[in-house]
């Protein structure tokens, strides 16, 4: 049983980041379709973590994406600075 469960374990993982890369790329594609680019223009400008800022530079708004589960928390969501 302990084989098996530490097996499972690494594939929940896996599925896990399987999910997030399409949630990201989902993302991504959702707004270069919006804008007209294509997936790497989008990239280059806004980032894999999709920074949008205002005409003075400042953070309106940010996609956090969890780069690994190391401390297996999933805190993906907008964050909007003020």
């Amino acid at each position: 049983m302990k084989g098996r469960g530490g097996r499972r374990c690494f594939y929940d993982i896996q599925h896990l980041l399987r999910i997030i890369y399409i949630l990201r790329y989902s993302a991504i594609n959702t707004v270069a379709r919006k804008l007209g680019l294509n997936t790497a223009k989008v990239i280059k400008r806004f980032g894999m973590d999709l920074i949008f800022r205002d005409h003075t530079n400042e953070i309106k708004h940010k996609l956090n994406f969890p780069r690994s589960l190391a401390n297996k928390r999933m805190n993906f969501h907008w964050k909007k600075s003020s």
